[in-house]
């Protein structure tokens, strides 16, 4: 047998070990290494000993004042329009702590420590919010049926679909959405203001209800953080997104950029007027008294005469822009703090409240977590005697809270307001809504 080669020559090719393969393969690794942390694995820039991220600041890259990422010098004003920590122009409609009830010097609250609270005032503010709820609330909600668990299994996203499901029909029961029956439009505009809005699921819920006539209205989502997969992007609904704090928004200039800028059409102050409804699904703590606090920037001068934030009402045009309604679904009542809750004068007036005693009531509120999703009735508060459970207690807690939230929109605001418990307790433990309308 022939061979093309000589069987004595010698393959000059180099052996491959794993040695030289670790020493040629850190020769192009960065050099980077943070303290107590491995290696950068990243391949270094031809000419340098680190990689594109950490060499050494150039005229070619230069480092992002807000993320502190480097970005090439030419396209720093792109990278601005998208970088999540970059500082925006503050638009007019953002005024810091507009929303904020002003506090008097001498209730500031400071805090207290809950274990070393005695024993006695803690049971003589619990008979005292005892006779608090039987007195006001346990009338207004009477005997709570919309707790009652059904056999129904629900998961995640059927949960939040079945509760937004739920608001649209309290919002339509109320008048706040839906076309007339007639089959004639309203010749109202009709602005959704969904404060703390997330992603805006609650806002595609009502745009795709049916009810509400959609080219005579457009979604405003309040929200302070940043998301993608919007879901106001994946329907043909007019929608704009406020990046503010519910804390700073000023409605009134809000809806006033939503106009111009935008050119939605919908004609501030047009033939009948505009109107204007607030809705939030488990609006958190405080988030909802300043969203109520926001409202009543709305709502009629005569109303907000006695309001302890000091606002009246403003008129973009006429006929004027008003609030038509409200619908919330409270959420969180253990976050909240007596110097934004706007429950505080009725709580103070009525059942002599004080900051220390709130700060014991948001304690007991956390309390209400329901294994297995107890029901809870009145007729266990209906006898004075009676001492409420820890969820009971907690459940009694949340509607004080939310009945002197009711008391501040009927009022302050000038609306007719109810307590409606709007999905069976299965769905969701936090299932109280504030619902307000004209």
């Amino acid at each position: 047998m022939e061979f093309c080669q000589d069987e004595t020559a010698k393959d000059t090719t180099p052996s491959v070990t794993p040695d030289s393969l670790n020493t040629l393969e850190s020769e192009y690794q960065c050099r980077y290494a943070a303290k107590g942390r491995v290696r950068c694995t990243r391949r270094v820039v031809d000419g340098t000993l680190y990689c594109i991220t950490h060499r050494p600041l150039s005229g070619e890259r230069v480092k992002c004042v807000h993320c502190k990422q480097m970005i090439k010098e030419g396209g720093m004003k792109r990278h601005l329009a998208h970088c999540s920590f970059a500082i925006a122009d503050t638009p007019s409609y953002n005024r810091k702590g507009c929303n904020i009830i002003p506090l008097e010097l001498d209730s500031i609250h400071r805090g207290i420590s809950i274990s070393r609270n005695p024993a006695s005032t803690e049971d003589a503010l619990r008979a005292r919010l005892v006779d608090l709820y039987n007195q006001f609330v346990a009338c207004e909600l009477g005997s709570d049926p919309g707790l009652e668990c059904p056999d129904t299994q629900y998961t995640h996203s059927t949960k939040h679909r079945e509760q937004e499901r739920a608001l649209v029909e309290c919002m339509s029961n109320k008048g706040l959405v839906g076309i007339p029956a007639t089959g004639v439009k309203d010749s109202k505009h009709t602005y959704f203001l969904d404060f703390g809005a997330g992603k805006g699921s609650l806002s595609k819920a009502i745009g795709l209800s049916g009810r509400v006539d959609l080219d005579r209205a457009a979604f405003v989502c309040v929200e302070r953080a940043a998301y993608k997969h919007k879901a106001e992007n994946t329907s043909q609904m007019k929608a704009y997104r406020a990046r503010v704090d519910i804390a700073d928004v000023y409605l009134p200039e809000l809806l006033r950029c939503v106009e111009n800028k935008l050119g939605l059409g919908l004609g501030l102050g047009g033939e009948g007027g505009t109107d204007v409804v607030g809705v939030g699904k488990h609006l958190c703590g405080g988030a909802t008294d300043l969203a109520l606090v926001a409202m009543s920037t709305l709502c009629n001068s005569s109303s907000n005469n006695g309001s302890n934030n000091g606002s009246s009402s403003v008129e973009l045009s006429s006929p004027p822009v008003r609030a038509r309604g409200i619908c919330i679904a409270t959420c969180c009542h253990s976050n909240c703090t007596w110097g934004s809750c706007v429950a505080r004068p009725w709580l103070s007036r009525t059942g002599q409240i004080t900051a220390d005693d709130f700060r014991l009531i948001t304690h007991w509120c956390g309390m209400f977590a329901p294994s297995g999703h107890k029901p809870f009735t009145t007729t266990g508060l209906a006898n004075e005697k009676a001492e409420p459970g820890k969820a009971d207690l907690g459940r009694m807690c949340k509607r004080l809270i939310d009945f002197g939230r009711l008391h501040y929109v009927r009022s302050f605001l000038g609306l007719n307001g109810s307590l409606e418990s709007y999905v069976a307790v299965s769905v969701s433990p936090e299932n109280a809504a504030l619902v307000a309308w004209r």
